[in-house]
């Protein structure tokens, strides 16, 4: 029995399973490590500045923010967030790769890393984690977005040319057609 079976068969009360006990050690090491890195903090130091305030304010015209490095646009800096530039996903799915989430996770230098905003940063994680391209991803979370309110999936189907009479009536019908019409023009 490994020593991670003894601690889940001791601890079933706490953690569910060895999925539960690893979401618990990723989510740590994560606030205790990367929340406080000092490259990290370097980086949003030296690349912020201040921007016009999202939300006007006459007290607060401006406010702290940065360019996302991927859509080069101006975000708060509550909307910005920090990736590292790599090609894969840094798994922690098993104890064996413990070393290797560490080291990616604190092994950094200023190359290594970009400013990106929360919806670039998803679309990127989305297409690591796919195996896809960026734009294929982006069109994915945008279908995910869609179907998750049947209104915006129906405005969009309209806009996209769709007759009412044409729209499927299941779920699963819309969200095909809208992904057969937006993953065409790829």
């Amino acid at each position: 029995m490994s020593k991670l079976d003894k601690i889940l068969e001791e601890n079933s009360d706490v953690w569910k399973n060895k999925s539960a006990f690893m979401n618990y050690l990723r989510g740590g090491l994560r606030k205790s490590v990367w929340s406080r890195h000092p490259v990290k903090i370097k980086l949003i130091k030296e690349r912020r500045k201040r921007i016009t305030n999202p939300k006007p304010s006459k007290a607060h015209p401006t406010v702290w923010g940065a360019e996302c490095d991927v859509c080069k646009k101006d975000y708060a800096q509550k909307d910005i967030q920090v990736d590292h530039i790599r090609d894969d996903v840094n798994r922690l799915n098993d104890v064996e790769d413990i070393q290797e989430f560490v080291e990616g996770l604190s092994l950094v230098t200023m190359d290594d890393l970009r400013l990106v905003c929360k919806p670039c940063h998803g679309v990127i994680t989305h297409s690591q984690r796919k195996g896809i391209t960026f734009e294929e991803a982006k069109i994915e979370k945008e279908i995910i977005a869609l179907c998750k309110d049947d209104k915006l999936l129906l405005d969009k189907l309209s806009k996209l040319g769709v007759q009412s009479s044409n729209v499927p009536t299941t779920k699963k019908g819309r969200k095909k057609l809208l992904t057969e019409l937006l993953k065409g023009g790829l």
